[in-house]
């Protein structure tokens, strides 16, 4: 949405505080979430988060800058609300069942 609403100052303003406010509770999210299933093994988990993030920002940096050396500036923001929406897809389906 920042690309068609690039032009007007309020709605980009408007679009990075709903993406602050959906986006930070995630850490602590998972803290809380590991402290629940793991909690003799926070260390481990905290680790294991680390690793996670390092390797999506190498492979997002990657795969991102070699679809724009292939394929333009728009290809890699397409590809990015796909697997946003895949990934949204995925975690509604898993929240689904986990509630079912």
């Amino acid at each position: 949405m920042l690309i068609p609403l690039g032009p007007m100052p309020i709605a980009v303003a408007v679009l990075l505080l709903v993406w602050g406010f959906v986006g930070n509770p995630i850490p602590v999210a998972w803290g809380t979430w590991m402290t629940r299933v793991i909690p003799g093994d926070l260390e481990a988990g905290g680790g294991l988060q680390v690793a996670v993030i390092q390797f999506a920002i190498t492979f997002g940096a990657f795969s991102g800058g070699l679809l724009f050396d292939l394929s333009g500036w728009r290809a890699p923001l397409l590809l990015s609300g796909a697997l946003l929406a895949a990934a949204s897809a995925l975690a509604a389906t898993a929240t689904g069942e986990a509630s079912a």
